[in-house]
């Protein structure tokens, strides 16, 4: 089912809809996955469990087809980026094992860490491979990482003050909760929005940084 949803072009939609968050409007492309099965069908009580978003398998493979495709739009892309520079960060300032240094030290960092892991090992013992453990952590993730370590983020934000960056960091993982775990009703579409310039605020500040020390 995977690969015909990839050849019809509903991967991106599927992975929305079925895994969350819902970023963009999907009124086509929802009726094409209820017709194919994938969502319960709008016209009928049809329950969730009778179709494929409501089988484990289905989710898993959906979840790990997609983890590398950025099917949330610039949501994905500043997801992605920042997980990316903060490996980048912390690999030049404590070297490759990082992350089990800064486990000791911050007690946030240690239960971050300890969560992405569990998910790391539940992909691996489902589908015998897995994603670096920064793919597995969110936007609140990160920036726990990034307070706790200021000094060494503060040339990669310097532009505002970490106060400012709290505000989009953290405002990113909030918006996002709803989205992610199916109720993107709640969000309004000036919410929706504020979501999107949170998450370009962000692409755009990394992208210049990289640019500048290249």
């Amino acid at each position: 089912m995977l690969d015909h949803l990839a050849d019809v072009d509903l991967v991106d939609a599927a992975a929305q809809t079925v895994l969350g968050p819902v970023i963009d409007e999907f009124l086509f492309e929802r009726q094409e996955l209820q017709l194919l099965g994938v969502l319960p069908s709008s016209a009928s009580d049809q329950p969730v469990e009778e179709t494929l978003a409501g089988q484990g398998t289905f989710r898993d493979a959906l979840r790990m087809r997609t983890r590398s495709m950025n099917p949330w739009g610039v949501l994905g892309a500043a997801e992605v980026q920042l997980r990316g520079i903060v490996d980048i960060v912390m690999r030049d300032a404590y070297g490759q094992v990082w992350a089990d240094e800064m486990a000791k030290r911050h007690s946030g960092i240690r239960r971050l860490k300890d969560e992405a892991t569990e998910k790391l090992e539940r992909d691996e013992r489902s589908f015998g491979r897995s994603s670096p453990w920064l793919s597995y952590t969110y936007p609140g993730d990160l920036w726990t990482i990034v307070q706790a370590e200021w000094a060494v983020f503060e040339p990669v934000f310097n532009t505002r003050d970490k106060a400012y960056w709290r505000t989009i960091i953290v405002g990113l993982a909030q918006y996002r909760a709803p989205l992610a775990h199916g109720r993107p009703e709640v969000l309004s579409e000036e919410q929706r929005t504020q979501c999107r310039i949170f998450a370009e605020k962000i692409i755009e500040r990394l992208r210049a940084f990289q640019a500048d020390t290249r």
